[in-house]
């Protein structure tokens, strides 16, 4: 299987990725800062991966990067181990919210891996229902609006 580095970033990959990522990942940017924690973003169709050899990681799973497919789209046993690495899964299944980027960052900041799956609301319910299946002890929050949570 490839290996999808998970490293934590030096401060001129850090800065490059603060001019190429939007405004709302700035939390996640920060804690990597902070904490020195590992970056990973994870796109459709990637296909098998292993997980992290790091123990602390932010990971962006983009299912939104063209129409969103869902969980088929995934491997779903090397996305199940990434889950089961992480303490905190945030669902954005519509524009950014915030809060969803700033509750991975304090997960990170705690010492603690966490992911964010941006996604399309008609996947909502199909990757919530993924999460609790293939990592049943990992927290799920899915932040459907701009209030900051469903």
């Amino acid at each position: 299987m490839p290996d999808l580095p998970v490293e934590p970033v030096t401060p001129r990959q850090l800065a490059a990725l603060r001019k190429v990522l939007p405004a709302y990942v700035e939390p996640i940017l920060d804690a990597m800062a902070a904490t020195g924690c590992g970056f990973l973003i994870v796109t459709q169709h990637v296909g098998a991966f292993d997980p992290p050899t790091v123990p602390l990681f932010v990971a962006l799973v983009g299912d939104d990067m063209g129409p969103a497919l869902g969980p088929a789209a995934f491997d779903e046993g090397s996305l199940g181990a990434l889950m089961r690495a992480c303490a905190g899964v945030s669902i954005v299944p519509c524009e950014p919210v915030i809060a969803a980027y700033e509750r991975c960052a304090e997960l990170a900041r705690d010492g603690r891996a966490a992911i964010v799956i941006e996604t399309g609301p008609e996947f909502e319910r199909a990757w919530e229902a993924f999460v609790r299946r293939v990592a049943p002890d990992t927290e799920v929050e899915v932040f459907a609006d701009d209030r900051g949570g469903a």
